[in-house]
């Protein structure tokens, strides 16, 4: 016990002279740093220029509210389907505005007509602005900020 006591204390004095020489205290190496990601890789990811969707309905032509050729009576089973839709009151109607915005999940702003987006492998889109940086912070093993898929396989 006593021989262990000595060797700590040791070990102490040692280090304290260290402190005073301006040696410091043993660092320990910590996490690695992250592998960078090169320009090219950045230049990889697939992006595109994004444009709002019109907000006429533009495809087959209205019949009463209705597709064209659908039928014009309903079943007494269909009636509050068709009038409300499947999913709510919505659905189904005439799209808004803010139905069909894209929102960048990073910085939570809408995006803008023609501003560039980047598609990740998982399929998530964001602000090229926004994206890209985070992806340089986190290196080679960089993941989606949403659903954390690796970017770069």
């Amino acid at each position: 016990m006593r021989l262990l006591l000595a060797q700590l204390s040791q070990q102490l004095n040692s280090l304290r002279s260290r402190v005073q020489a301006g040696g410091g205290l043993p660092v320990s190496p910590g996490p690695p740093a992250p592998v960078p990601v090169s320009e090219e890789d950045l230049l990889s990811l697939p992006t595109r220029v994004f444009a709002k969707p019109p907000l006429s309905g533009g495809g087959a032509a209205l019949e009463g509210g209705k597709p064209a050729g659908s039928s014009a009576t309903a079943s007494p089973g269909q009636a509050g389907a068709d009038a409300a839709g499947p999913l709510g009151p919505s659905a189904g109607g005439a799209s808004t505005a803010s139905s069909s915005a894209f929102v960048c999940s990073i910085c939570l702003e809408e995006a803008e007509e023609g501003v560039v987006l980047v598609t990740l492998p998982c399929l998530h889109q964001f602000h090229d602005a926004c994206v890209k940086p985070w992806i340089v912070r986190q290196g080679r093993h960089a993941a989606c900020p949403l659903c954390k898929t690796p970017v770069f396989v």
